[in-house]
């Protein structure tokens, strides 16, 4: 894979590959040659407390990381996720995952702005995001509606919007429609190597509209790809490390080579750069 160009930009999603282990994890990190990783606390097998505190994963510092929100959210996840901040050289953006059911979202809201707030008194200057899973996608004008009320949450709280794309969901969710309801709030994108590919097809080919609109609408998008290969290969570190990089390479002619892919740092800055879409 030497003659592929640098996929600068693109963070990989760890959350198939710490089951493996950290070593695992980092040796394909390594193979990936990637600046920044995408560590998920919100599902309890992942792992990710533990590689967020190994030695070998500070050489390549994280860029999202994912908390459970809502009432069976973790505590200890939320309450060491500032003193994972602190010895980073980047500020991440913090994401508290929506639970699926809506009664319990508004909670999970409410405990990203708790966490925004804490983040602020201990000067560790990472954003905050609510994460939407692909179960929370549907298609629609109802949807569609939703999304518009939960930007208007998100900017009266000062939050940002993570969308994960990796699962499955409703092949009728209108992509480009649902990107620009979220409009500049949307500051995180993860979605699966096969979406970025000539050859995807059915909800890969829609995730792939949905990435591309959200970087034609704020270059400065967080875009994290999640490596996914045959069975057979999902011990296969360059397999692994191949996939994430092919995938990764598609994204520099969208993004242009003078832009850097860093979220924003403060809350004034987020505030001037989350104006609602005419």
């Amino acid at each position: 894979m030497s003659s592929l160009p640098h996929p600068s930009g693109a963070t990989l999603a760890t959350r198939k590959l710490l089951p493996f282990g950290s070593a695992f994890t980092s040796h394909v990190a390594d193979l990936c040659r990637c600046e920044s990783l995408d560590i998920d606390l919100a599902r309890p097998l992942a792992g990710g407390i533990g590689f967020a505190h190994r030695p070998e994963s500070q050489a390549i510092p994280p860029a999202v990381l994912w908390v459970p929100g809502g009432a069976e959210s973790a505590p200890e996840s939320v309450v060491r996720l500032p003193v994972v901040a602190r010895w980073l050289p980047t500020a991440p953006v913090l994401v508290v995952d929506l639970p699926h059911h809506s009664a319990e979202q508004m909670t999970a809201i409410a405990e990203a702005y708790r966490l925004a707030e804490r983040v602020a008194r201990d000067s560790t200057d990472c954003p905050v995001a609510v994460g939407l899973r692909a179960c929370h996608l549907a298609g629609g004008r109802r949807h569609l509606a939703n999304l518009t009320l939960l930007r208007r949450r998100a900017e009266e709280w000062g939050l940002s919007i993570a969308l994960d794309l990796t699962g499955s969901f409703d092949p009728l969710w209108e992509a480009e429609a649902a990107v620009l309801r979220l409009g500049g709030r949307l500051a995180v994108v993860r979605i699966s190597s096969r979406a970025n590919l000539p050859s995807a097809v059915n909800l890969d080919r829609v995730a792939r509209r949905a990435v591309r609109a959200a970087i034609e609408q704020r270059r400065d998008v967080r875009v994290s790809i999640e490596p996914d290969v045959r069975w057979w290969q999902r011990r296969s570190a360059r397999a692994l490390a191949d996939a994430w990089t092919v995938a990764a390479s598609r994204i520099n002619p969208w993004v242009g080579p003078t832009v850097r892919n860093v979220a924003p740092r403060t809350g004034e800055e987020r505030r001037h750069r989350s104006l609602p879409p005419r």
